[in-house]
């Protein structure tokens, strides 16, 4: 359980560490990019969503390569607030119930962007109904999540929101909005890889059709059928070299 703490642990990092890059970080040489705010939408134009789709990593300590351009900055007591109640959130295995075995390290990570049309940002009450009307739940690190079947209940993707510190807050949905939304996969998952990347597409295509966003992929362009057919390969192949591990070990 210990393990398990230290990695959710970690992706909190990560999310909350790459949405704050992202709303920071200017979008052309020439001009400082706007603060995001969660209470206004900017131009979808201007709003900065680059990052890294893949990332292959044996710890938590790189964030997207994108951010890595940014020039070093201080880190808001917002964000430091959010790491400690993220660390405190995490839930107690119930009494009596068997430890589930520890996650594999993360070693890939695959994201989509599902941007709002121009001026008119997504709100709460509409997210709140898609989300539930495709099954995912809020849950750990204050954002929604696919959980894998099962005992132990574990996440298959996520989707954070795009405004920094990336979380959401259900009691507060009746006047929240976002220009936008993140889904990341990380892998291996708790199911077959290619079944949960499947699953990330078609949850991220039906978001789009209820919530009328656009998607986009890691380099801020449309994301097509072609890119999603390279990185369901990119998976495969992934899956392809995790069986052949854990039948050497």
């Amino acid at each position: 359980m210990e393990s398990l703490r230290w990695i959710l642990l970690g992706v909190g990092l990560v999310v909350i560490a790459g949405v704050y890059f992202w709303s920071r970080r200017p979008s052309r040489p020439s001009r400082v990019e706007p603060r995001v705010e969660s209470d206004s939408a900017p131009e979808p134009g201007d709003f900065d969503i680059g990052g890294d789709a893949t990332l292959e990593s044996e710890t938590f300590s790189q964030v997207e390569s994108a951010a890595a351009e940014s020039e070093p900055q201080a880190w808001p007591d917002a964000v430091d607030e959010e790491l400690a109640e993220l660390s405190a959130a995490i839930q107690e295995e119930r009494e009596g119930a068997a430890p589930p075995p520890p996650p594999d390290a993360v070693e890939k990570i695959i994201v989509f962007y599902l941007i709002a049309p121009r001026g008119e940002p997504f709100t709460g009450p509409e997210m709140d109904r898609a989300f539930t009307e495709l099954g995912l739940e809020y849950g750990d690190m204050q954002i929604y999540h696919r959980m894998a079947p099962g005992s132990y209940r574990r996440p298959v993707f996520s989707i954070a929101n795009l405004t920094e510190p990336g979380t959401f807050d259900p009691a507060a949905l009746g006047h929240f909005t976002t220009p936008g939304l993140s889904l990341f996969l990380q892998l291996p998952a708790p199911i077959d890889s290619l079944k949960a990347f499947d699953d990330l597409d078609d949850t991220a295509h039906r978001l789009a059709d209820r919530l009328g966003g656009e998607l986009r992929d890691e380099t801020r362009s449309p994301l097509s059928r072609q890119r999603i057919e390279n990185l369901r390969e990119e998976v495969a192949e992934f899956e392809r070299r995790q069986k052949l591990k854990h039948a050497g070990r």
